[in-house]
């Protein structure tokens, strides 16, 4: 249970459709996310912060630091540089120039595949934020043992597979959105994907692509309903 065997299984499957109409296979998101994983070259349990848009490419990062046993934080983009610094420090910092540059770097493409883990901060609203750590088994892949494969497993019992279509509202700064995704395209689902929040395009997405299942906070409802009514 993990992108890679949903990639051998459902190579032509969408994986991602991003909010701007971009659309991403299971069988390109694995091989992006191997190559990234390789040209990175970190050995497991080592850490990588993502600050990049929530998206396709953010995936297929975090997809190469689950796939090779690192630990990876999520950055909110709109962070000041200090408190980036703060959250990166003592990690690979992948930003949208590093993710390129990444794609482009020649690599051996041989990594040890193995599981990672998300390594996220919390919210701060106490105090400086802090890393939230999680258990790393570094185990293979698909690993029952793995509390990432777990929580896979316990979304599958809620009806998520690949005829899932999951709306995910949030930024992946937030633990939340970033969990459900990962945890969903191991279950083959497609994910379509708001870089930001607003109101009427959220209404859209879900007419057009289908959605079946979605995340929402109160907020997200309030500022639905103050749309205006559509007219018959």
């Amino acid at each position: 249970m993990h992108l890679g065997w949903q990639a051998k299984q459902r190579p032509d499957a969408i994986a991602v459709i991003e909010s701007g109409g971009r659309t991403v296979t299971y069988a390109e998101l694995d091989a992006r996310s191997r190559q990234l994983a390789a040209a990175i070259g970190l050995k497991p349990g080592d850490a990588i912060a993502i600050r990049m848009p929530s998206g396709a490419a953010f995936l297929e990062v975090a997809w190469a630091a689950q796939r090779s046993g690192l630990l990876y934080t999520p950055v909110n983009t709109h962070l000041l540089p200090a408190e980036v610094e703060e959250m990166a420090r003592g990690k690979l910092l992948i930003t949208e120039e590093v993710y390129e540059r990444l794609l482009a770097a020649p690599g051996t493409g041989e990594f040890e595949e193995c599981e990672g883990r998300e390594l996220p901060f919390s919210g701060g609203t106490t105090g400086r934020p802090k890393a939230v750590r999680k258990q790393l088994t570094a185990g293979p892949m698909g690993d029952p043992a793995a509390e990432c494969v777990q929580v896979a497993q316990g979304l599958a019992h809620y009806g998520f597979g690949p005829d899932a279509v999951y709306l995910s509202t949030a930024p992946f700064h937030h633990a939340s959105p970033l969990v459900h995704c990962m945890s969903l395209l191991r279950l083959g689902a497609t994910l379509v994907v708001m870089d930001r929040f607003d109101a009427a395009e959220c209404l859209e997405l879900i007419e057009r692509h289908r959605v079946t299942h979605a995340q929402f906070v109160p907020t997200m409802f309030v500022r639905m309903l103050k749309l205006p009514a559509a007219r018959p």
